[in-house]
């Protein structure tokens, strides 16, 4: 894995933005650009290439900007690639950015304002969301299983200190990791009264679009699964957090075609909540392969995306 100790002018940036990009070559420019018109001009950007085979690295290239450094690997997730990136960085902070998604002219200063103010570990910022989720959303507090915690733990919308991210163990290998990195990051920052701090700013644009596919599909089951595997303890805490992690395995194993599976995780989410009559219909409609595709659909993009539940992807 690749590190640098110092930019090439020897000093250390306040901020590391890391791109991580999997063919990305129609929308990557959009996002360094945004990036590149800080009214804070303390940062690099990084571009951690997934393996793309679309041009993504001639788009960067082409930027010219000396502020970029775009560093190829073989492709292997978001996860991974936001890792390599990181270990490339040399910023103070690191900022995850998704490839397609655009940021506000003072979305680094905002948070720089806080981070000179009291140096936290963590600082997050709202976000306008486009698609079907469309609305703005700012960072709140975020129940028990963040340790009451006021946050927004999405791509763009948060920045974290390099020595925390690092001393966490940086990002699991699945989906779902924004929400898998904060229930780490939160009993490390507390335990070392390490400040959490958020700015009440819409500062990110997430643009949301294109039909869901068998491959995100997957890819939302297996985060589900993750999280329940390794952090049940914690998202017990909160029956909401609870039932919403059943819920989304519940859909993504019956669009998989895992119906016993998915029967389990409604049924999981109902007993959560019982008094919940829309978990139990769920519950029986999952009785029924038939019944079930025609109201999820299949991962195919036959069916509406999940509602969003408030909580990082």
């Amino acid at each position: 894995m690749i590190e640098r100790s110092s930019t090439a002018s020897g000093r250390r940036p306040t901020f590391s933005v890391v791109i991580a990009a999997y063919n990305s070559a129609s929308v990557l420019g959009r996002a360094i650009r945004a990036v590149l018109a800080q009214t804070f001009a303390d940062f690099e950007v990084i571009v951690a290439d997934d393996g793309s085979t679309d041009g993504t690295l001639s788009s960067v290239t082409a930027l010219d900007d000396s502020r970029v450094t775009c560093v190829p690997f073989r492709h292997s997730g978001p996860g991974p690639a936001r890792n390599a990136g990181a270990a490339y960085a040399t910023g103070e902070y690191l900022v995850f950015l998704d490839s397609d998604d655009e940021v506000m002219p003072e979305w680094l200063e905002r948070m720089a304002e806080v981070i000179r103010s009291v140096h936290p570990a963590v600082v997050s910022c709202g976000l306008v969301q486009d698609g079907e989720a469309e609305g703005i959303w700012l960072p709140s507090v975020l129940g028990a299983d963040f340790d009451h915690q006021a946050g927004l733990f999405v791509a763009g919308a948060f920045a974290v200190r390099n020595d925390v991210f690092r001393a966490v163990g940086g990002y699991a290998n699945t989906f779902l990791e924004h929400t898998e990195l904060a229930f780490r990051l939160m009993p490390y920052c507390l335990e070392r009264r390490l400040p959490i701090e958020h700015v009440s700013e819409p500062l990110l644009r997430l643009h949301r679009s294109g039909a869901a596919t068998l491959e995100k599909e997957q890819r939302r089951y297996e985060g589900a699964r993750y999280l329940l595997e390794h952090h049940l303890e914690r998202i017990r805490r909160n029956r909401v957090s609870l039932v919403n992690t059943y819920a989304v395995l519940g859909v993504s194993a019956a669009r998989l075609g895992r119906f016993e599976e998915s029967r389990r995780a409604f049924l999981a989410a109902a007993r959560a909540n019982p008094r919940y009559w829309k978990l139990w219909t769920r519950f029986l409609v999952s009785l029924s392969p038939i019944v079930a595709r025609s109201v999820w659909g299949d991962g195919n993009g036959s069916a509406r995306q999940l509602a969003r539940t408030g909580r990082g992807t």
